[in-house]
C-alpha cells in the first residue's frame, strides 16, 4: 500500500438502485465519480477499454434502433421461460417513451468525444452486440440493454421501420442533405475529411436530426448515410403550424451542423496536404462566404489550440481511470487524487470549449446563416402514406419515399427549407431536364488545360447519354472548367442535380417490394416485416424463445441487411479479431455513382418518350444498379472460395464498396488481382480497385492486454486503406488524363500511343501496403493476363505514366500549333477544333469553321 495519506473528507450517498453496501466499494465511487451506471452485484465492473466507453454508454447500438426504457424492464431477462405477458401496442409505447431523453444524451455525449473514441466507440458497440448475440445462442439471461439492442438491432435492418412503422394517413418526411461537389457526402468522403471521419459527420447528423424533430413530437424512423425518414401522424399533420415547427427545426439543423463542419474542417486542416487544404478552404467559403471563411481561418489557431487543451484532459482523465482502477483501494493512492485533478482539468476545458463553440456559432456561422444560400442545408419533402394497392405489397410506401426524396430535391434546387409532393413537381422536372439536354447537346466542355469534351453521346436505341468524364469529373472536382466555361459547367451540374429527382437508396427491388422474394432468403417483405416483429416483441416481453428461435436471430443478425451472402457488422468486425495476422482487402467499385445517374438519364428519357409513367420511372429507378452490386458481391465470394479454398469470406457491405477481412497467409496477389478483374461496371475495362492493408502479427493476438491496441491497429488498418485508394485514385487519374490526350489524335496515330499505354501494365493493378511499413506498392499483371505478376512503387509507375503522358501532350501540341493557321480557329477553340476535325468530315469541320468565324 501507498505512504500516500488516506482522504476521508469525501462521503457518497447511496444512489437510487444502489444497494447500501456497495456505497464503500472503491469501484462504485469511482464509477459515479465518472457517471457509470453502479457496479454489478457479482463484483464485475471491468475497466471500459477507452474513455469513449465512458461518454458513450447512453448510445444506441446501431443508426436506426429503437431505444428501449430500462426503467420498465426487469433486471434481466430469462429467455428460455416466459412467465411475463404484454401486450405488443402497450409494449411498444414504453419502447417509444425512452428515446427523447436518450437521444439528447447520446448527442450530448457526441459532443465531448474525440474522433478516435468515436470510433472506437463505434467499434466497442458491435462487439458488445456480437457478445449479447452468443449469450441469447447459448439461452442465457440477457440484461436489459442487450435485450433492447438485439431487439433494435432487429428492427434497424433493411426498410423494417419505414414498413412497420408508417400507417395509411401518416406523412412520411424525408430530409436529404446538401448535394453536389462543395459540401455532398462523396466530396466529404473522396476529398475533404475521408470515409472514417465522414462517417462520424453523418452520425452526428442523424442524432441532431431526431433529437430536433422529436421537439416537435415527429419520430425519425430510419435513415441512411443521406436520408433521414420520418414519420408524422395524421393529427399532427393538421395541426396549425405544422410546417413553421418543421421549417423551424431543419434550421436549427442548418446552424448546428453548420457550427460542427466548421470546426471539423479547422481540425482537418492541422494535417492536410496542399490540394486538400485547399479543398478544405472553398467548402468553408462554400459554407459562410469568403468574408465568414476568413474569420473563421484566422481564428483557426485559437480554436484548434482549445480542442488540444480538451483532447489532451479526456486523455488525462482515461489514463488515471485505468490507474486509478487498477488499484486495491483507489482512493487511498496517488491514483485517486490524480483521477479527479484530470476530471477537474476536463471540466474546465468543456468550459473553454463550449466558449469557442458559442463563438463560432455567434460571431461566424450566424452571420453568414442570414444570406439563405449559406450553412449545411438540409432540406425535406412531404408525402402521404395512401392504402395499400393489394395485400402482401409495400409498393405504396415506396411511392411515398420516392416521391418525398422528390420534394426534398425540389426544396434544394429552390432554396426552401421543405416542399410537399404533387405531380407538379414531376412535370417540371421532366420539362427543365428537357430544355437543358436540348441547350447542351451539341456543346464541349473545355477545361483549364484546353482538354474538350463533348458533353453528349447518341445510344444505339436513341437515346441521349450524359459524357461519364464529364460526370465524373464534375462530380469529384476533378475536371476544372476554363474561366469562360462556367456557365456551361453550371448548366450541366444543374442537369445532373435535375436527374437526382429519381435518386433513392433503396435496399430492395420493385419486384421485391411489390410481393417478391427478397433476395438472399426465403422470405417475402411482409413475411419478413411479420418474423422481425414477432421476435422483436418477443425478446423485449419477456416471451420464451426455444433454441431454434433464438438460433434464428443470432443467424439473422450475423448476416448483412442489404445482401445476406454477406456478414454483418457485428460479425465482421468479431471474426475480425479474432484472426491471426488479420489483412483487409478493401473493394472498392468505380463509377458506380456515374452509371447511376446514366440510368435516371435514360429512365426519364423513356417518360418523355412515353414508354413510361414519372411514378414508374421512380419506383424502378436505381434497381438495375442494385442488381449489379448483387452479383459484384457475388463474384467477389466466388473468387474468395477459389483462391483460398474457405467456404465464405468474411466481408462488409458498404455502399459501392466492400471490405474482406482475411488471414494474412491466404491474402495473396493472386487473390487481389483476381477480385480486380471482376467486370461490373457496364462498359468494359477494369472497374475495381483493391486495396491491401495488414493489421497485425499473429503473436500479438495470444496477449489480452493488448486488445485495445488490437482494435487501434484494426482501425489503422481501416484508415491506411483510404490513403492506399488514393494512390489508386492517383494513378487511375494519370493514365485517364492520358487517355484523354491520346482521344485528340488522329486516328492514324493513336493505335501506337494505346500500345505504349499497355505497355505500362497499369491496366490490372492492386495497391498492397508494405508490410511492416505506412507505404505502398503496386502488385501489377500485364495486359495480357500472363501469370507474371510484379511489385513497383506507386512512385515509380507515376513517372512511368509522365513520361508518356509527356510525349503525347507534346504531339497534340504541335497539332494545335498547326491547326491555329486555319481561319476561324484561336487559342480559345483550338481544343475543340481539334477533336472535331477527327471526328467529323471534311465538309462537317468546314461548316463547324464557318460558325466559329462568324
Amino acid at each position: 500500500m501507498s505512504d500516500f495519506p488516506r482522504s476521508r473528507s469525501t462521503e457518497y450517498p447511496p444512489q437510487q438502485g444502489v444497494q447500501a453496501s456497495n456505497v464503500g466499494d472503491p469501484r462504485e465511487r469511482i464509477r459515479r465519480a465518472l457517471n457509470l451506471g453502479p457496479a454489478t452485484s457479482s463484483g464485475g465492473i471491468l475497466p471500459p477499454r477507452n474513455i469513449a466507453q465512458v461518454e458513450v454508454n447512453t448510445e444506441d447500438v446501431l443508426a436506426e434502433a429503437v431505444p428501449f426504457d430500462i426503467a420498465s424492464t426487469p433486471a434481466s431477462v430469462e429467455i428460455p421461460f416466459a412467465p411475463q405477458k404484454a401486450e405488443e401496442s402497450s409494449l411498444m409505447e414504453t419502447v417509444e417513451s425512452d428515446v427523447v431523453s436518450r437521444s439528447e444524451r447520446a448527442l450530448e455525449s457526441k459532443e465531448k468525444q474525440t474522433f478516435e473514441q468515436w470510433e472506437l466507440g463505434r467499434l466497442d458497440r458491435n462487439l458488445r452486440l456480437g457478445e449479447s448475440l452468443e449469450s441469447l445462442e447459448r439461452g442465457k439471461t440477457l440484461e436489459r440493454r442487450e435485450v433492447r439492442e438485439v431487439a433494435g438491432a432487429l428492427e434497424s435492418r433493411g426498410w423494417y421501420n419505414l414498413f412497420s412503422k408508417l400507417q395509411s394517413g401518416d406523412d412520411l418526411i424525408t430530409l436529404l442533405v446538401p448535394s453536389g461537389r462543395g459540401e455532398g457526402i462523396k466530396h466529404m468522403n473522396d476529398v475533404l475529411f475521408g470515409a472514417q471521419r465522414t462517417d462520424q459527420i453523418i452520425d452526428r447528423l442523424r442524432l441532431l436530426t431526431s433529437s430536433r424533430l422529436r421537439k416537435i413530437g415527429i419520430s425519425q424512423i430510419a435513415s441512411t448515410y443521406k436520408n433521414g425518414y420520418a414519420r408524422r401522424p395524421e393529427d399532427l399533420s393538421r395541426e396549425e403550424g405544422a410546417m413553421e415547427k418543421l421549417e423551424q427545426a431543419v434550421e436549427d439543423i442548418r446552424t448546428e451542423m453548420t457550427t460542427f463542419l466548421v470546426e471539423e474542417s479547422l481540425n482537418a486542416m492541422e494535417d492536410a496536404d496542399t490540394d486538400r487544404s485547399q479543398a478544405l478552404t472553398v467548402f468553408l467559403r462554400h459554407l459562410l462566404g469568403p468574408s465568414g471563411a476568413e474569420v473563421a481561418l484566422v481564428q483557426r489557431g485559437m480554436i484548434r489550440a482549445a480542442q488540444q487543451v480538451y483532447e489532451r484532459a479526456l486523455q488525462e482523465e482515461a489514463a488515471a481511470w485505468q490507474i486509478a482502477i487498477a488499484e486495491e483501494d483507489p482512493e487511498s493512492t496517488r491514483a485517486g487524487f490524480a483521477l479527479q485533478i484530470a476530471r477537474g482539468r476536463k471540466q474546465a476545458a468543456e468550459v473553454q470549449m463550449g466558449e469557442i463553440q458559442k463563438r463560432i456559432r455567434e460571431d461566424i456561422v450566424a452571420p453568414a446563416l442570414e444570406d439563405p444560400r449559406r450553412g449545411y442545408r438540409v432540406t425535406f419533402g412531404i408525402a402521404h402514406i395512401d392504402t395499400p394497392e393489394q395485400e402482401g405489397s409495400y409498393v405504396h410506401v415506396e411511392r411515398a419515399v420516392c416521391q418525398s426524396v422528390a420534394g426534398a430535391v425540389e426544396a434544394r434546387e429552390g432554396g426552401s427549407f421543405g416542399v410537399a409532393w404533387s405531380p407538379e413537381i414531376a412535370n417540371e422536372c421532366l420539362v427543365e431536364r428537357k430544355e437543358l439536354q436540348t441547350q447542351l447537346e451539341e456543346k464541349y466542355l473545355i477545361d483549364d488545360q484546353g482538354r474538350a469534351y463533348p458533353l453528349f453521346g447518341k445510344r444505339g436505341d436513341g437515346f441521349a447519354e450524359l459524357n461519364a468524364d464529364v460526370i465524373r469529373g464534375l462530380r469529384k472536382g476533378s475536371l476544372k472548367p476554363r474561366a469562360d466555361q462556367e456557365d456551361i459547367a453550371a448548366s450541366v451540374n444543374r442537369y445532373m442535380r435535375v436527374l437526382n429527382v429519381l435518386d433513392v437508396i433503396k435496399p430492395y427491388t420493385y419486384d421485391e417490394v411489390a410481393g417478391g422474394t427478397a433476395h438472399g432468403g426465403d422470405r417475402t417483405l411482409v413475411e419478413q416485416v411479420a418474423w422481425t416483429r414477432e421476435r422483436a416483441f418477443a425478446l423485449r416481453s419477456g416471451k420464451g424463445l426455444d433454441s431454434d428461435t433464438r438460433a434464428s436471430i443470432v443467424q439473422e443478425l450475423h448476416k448483412d441487411g442489404k445482401d445476406q451472402a454477406c456478414t454483418s457488422s457485428v460479425e465482421f468486425h468479431r471474426q475480425a479479431l479474432e484472426m491471426p495476422s488479420c489483412t483487409y482487402v478493401s473493394l472498392d467499385v468505380r463509377d458506380v455513382g456515374v452509371e447511376l445517374l446514366q440510368e435516371f438519364e435514360i429512365l426519364l428519357q423513356r417518360v418523355d418518350r412515353g414508354d413510361m409513367t414519372f411514378d414508374q420511372a421512380q419506383l424502378v429507378a436505381g434497381d438495375a444498379t442494385t442488381q449489379r452490386m448483387r452479383d459484384f458481391r457475388s463474384r467477389v465470394s466466388e473468387i474468395y472460395r477459389e483462391k483460398t479454398g474457405e467456404t465464405q469470406p468474411v466481408m462488409l457491405v458498404g455502399g459501392d464498396e466492400v471490405v474482406l477481412a482475411v488471414d494474412g497467409i491466404k491474402a495473396t496477389d493472386e487473390l487481389m488481382l483476381a477480385l480486380q478483374s471482376i467486370q461490373v461496371a457496364k462498359k468494359p475495362g477494369s472497374s475495381v480497385r483493391v486495396v491491401q492493408t495488414v493489421v497485425a502479427e499473429s503473436d500479438r493476438i495470444s496477449r489480452t492486454s493488448d486488445r485495445d491496441e488490437m482494435k487501434r491497429e484494426h482501425l489503422k488498418a481501416k484508415h491506411l486503406a483510404e490513403v492506399g485508394a488514393t494512390v489508386a485514385k492517383d494513378i487511375e487519374g494519370k493514365l485517364h488524363d492520358v487517355e484523354v490526350l491520346i482521344s485528340a489524335l488522329p486516328q492514324e496515330e493513336r493505335a501506337e500511343h494505346v500500345a505504349s499505354m499497355q505497355a505500362l501494365h497499369l491496366e490490372h493493378f492492386a495497391v498492397r501496403q508494405v508490410r511492416g511499413k505506412e507505404s505502398f506498392e503496386l502488385v501489377i499483371r500485364d495486359a495480357n493476363h500472363s501469370v507474371q505478376i510484379s511489385h513497383e512503387s506507386h512512385e515509380v509507375a507515376l513517372q512511368r505514366i509522365e513520361v508518356l503522358r509527356a510525349l503525347v501532350q507534346d504531339r497534340v501540341t504541335a497539332l494545335q500549333d498547326e491547326l491555329r493557321k486555319t481561319p476561324g480557329v484561336t487559342d480559345r477553340n483550338v481544343s475543340q477544333a481539334l477533336y472535331r476535325k477527327h471526328r467529323l468530315s471534311p465538309e462537317g469541320f468546314q461548316a463547324w469553321l464557318q460558325t466559329q468565324s462568324v
